[in-house]
């Protein structure tokens, strides 16, 4: 197995054995699935702050309706 990878503006290519292919392998799929679950967290961080602010905004609504009366 090559190994390509862009290095100092150059593309360079090396020969990994099967045991460096096995390794790489797995840090690849490694790194897809942290990239996988970062995606995650930021859309449910995002989605929960939206609906704290939704929250927030209901509250200080009906207090002030509340004022009113």
């Amino acid at each position: 197995m090559r190994l390509k990878a862009w290095e100092d503006g150059r593309n360079k290519s090396r020969r990994v054995n099967a045991y460096e292919a096995q390794q790489l392998r797995e840090g690849i799929e490694g790194l897809d699935r942290f990239k996988e679950l970062s995606s995650e967290y930021i859309e449910a961080t995002i989605e929960l702050t939206k609906q704290g602010q939704a929250d927030e905004a209901d509250s200080k609504l009906f207090f002030c309706n509340l004022s009113e009366h």
